[in-house]
Order: structure tokens, then C-alpha cells, then sequence
């Protein structure tokens, strides 16, 4: 039988231009929940655990008062959630920033995937016509469009980025979802002026999305904008495609 030669990848090299300024989505803290309950037990308002013990088979599941890690865990999230603060109560910080990446601002590959996923997503249901028979935008995009860069630096003018341009800083109020209470916190965000720019590769699985529906898909994503401060009209950007030059290997499938 002769040799079939399958195209799986087709490779595209994206450009987006930051046409407005874009902020930071990524929180500063990797463990914020953990920060918010130790904060509760160091104000004296949720009591702390007192031991941890071995369990079956060498595992730490038995605690104070006999409870499992995991039910422990939940008991101090309830217990630090009862004590959120009240609009009398000192208002906190909370920090949004580029992740560093080799000392650059960076944004991760899987934000600008979920991205375009969700632009796809809004086409889809609200825009595009249903045809009987094929798949949607939205499984389509969902299933044929991956980064391939894990990390991707913020440039401008052909530089990298190493620092924001700027940190805004403003309230944000809430409701508690249970007591209705109002909350304040005050939200401090990265953000880098309008020139900024992002460049990466965008895998698509042969012609299951076709270049057409990838510009209709950014040019719907460039008025919708990126990252933080969306409802502001921030992260907008135009963009540029241009075929990837890859390796054979990374697109070629051979059946015998």
C-alpha cells in the first residue's frame, strides 16, 4: 500500500498589538486562600490546629478534634469565611500582576488558549448560524487550537519588558454571598501603556479551524480585550498571522 502523508499541525506565528493599556490577571500570591485563613488564626479569630498525627498506611489525615486533613481544611475555610470583614473593618489588599518568567513580564500560554476558546465560544452561540451535521466553532476551537509556548514575554518595540509602567490602585465592593453584607477591598494592578505586545505560535489541528474563522475569532478577541480591566475598554489589541516556520516532524503523520 503507498505511503500516506497527513498534514496534523499547521503552525501560525500571532502578533497582538496592545492598542489600550493592559493589566495583569495573575495573582501575586500562590496561595491565597492559605494567607487569608493563617491571617484569621493569627487575629485570634478562628482557632489554630493544635496537632497532626500519622494515620493509616504513614499518612497525615488525623488532626485535632479527630478530623481528616481535607475536613479540617474545610472547617477553617468556613470558619474564615464567617469572619470576612465588615464595611466598619479594615479594608485589604489584593495584588494582580504579570508573572515574571527569566526576569521578563510574561503571560502564560494556556491564558491566551482560554482566551481565544472564549471568544470562539461567544461567536458560536451568539453570531454564527447552526449547521446541521458539523461541529461548532466552540468544539472546534476547543479542540483544535493549542500555544505552543508556555511562556510568552511582553515586549515593545522589539524589547522585553522586565517592569509594569504602572500600579493602579481602587475599591472594589461586594456582597457577602450568604449575609449580604457590603465588603471592600482595594485591588492594586499591574498595567503596562497602550504599545505593549505579545508574540507566540498557535498550533491548529489541520484545517479543523480555518484561517478565516482564526481572524474572525481575533477580531472579535481584539474589541473584547485581554487580561484585567476588560469592562474598561483595557487589553484591546490588533493583531497580525503569518504562516510558522517548524520542523516537518512536529507536522507530518505518516500511514502505511
Amino acid at each position: 500500500m503507498k505511503k500516506q502523508e497527513i498534514f496534523i499541525w499547521k503552525n501560525y506565528r500571532l502578533t497582538w498589538q496592545f492598542e489600550t493599556a493592559v493589566f495583569g490577571s495573575f495573582p501575586a500570591s500562590s496561595d491565597i486562600m492559605g494567607k487569608f485563613v493563617q491571617k484569621k488564626i493569627d487575629d485570634g479569630k478562628i482557632r489554630p490546629v493544635s496537632r497532626i498525627e500519622l494515620g493509616p498506611e504513614g499518612r497525615m489525615d488525623i488532626v485535632a478534634d479527630g478530623l481528616s486533613v481535607k475536613e479540617l481544611y474545610d472547617q477553617k475555610i468556613e470558619e474564615a469565611l464567617e469572619t470576612l470583614p465588615t464595611e466598619e473593618e479594615m479594608v485589604e489588599k489584593r495584588s494582580l500582576i504579570f508573572p515574571r518568567h527569566q526576569q521578563a513580564l510574561s503571560v502564560r500560554g494556556g491564558t491566551i488558549r482560554a482566551h481565544i476558546k472564549d471568544c470562539a465560544r461567544t461567536l458560536s452561540s451568539l453570531l454564527l448560524p447552526k449547521v446541521q451535521g458539523e461541529k461548532s466553532l466552540t468544539v472546534r476551537a476547543t479542540n483544535c487550537l493549542y500555544v505552543r509556548e508556555d511562556w510568552i514575554p511582553l515586549t515593545r518595540s522589539g524589547d522585553i519588558l522586565t517592569a509594569p509602567d504602572m500600579i493602579e490602585e481602587f475599591f472594589v465592593h461586594v456582597r457577602h454571598p450568604r449575609t449580604g453584607i457590603q465588603m471592600s477591598s482595594i485591588k492594586r494592578v499591574e498595567g503596562l501603556e497602550p504599545g505593549a505586545s505579545l508574540t507566540f505560535t498557535l498550533a491548529i489541528l489541520g484545517d479543523l479551524v480555518t484561517q478565516e474563522e482564526l481572524h474572525m475569532i481575533l477580531t472579535y478577541g481584539g474589541v473584547h480585550g485581554y487580561g484585567q480591566e476588560r469592562s474598561r475598554g483595557m487589553g484591546r489589541y490588533t493583531f497580525a498571522i503569518a504562516p510558522a516556520e517548524t520542523e516537518e516532524s512536529n507536522r507530518r503523520l505518516f500511514l502505511w
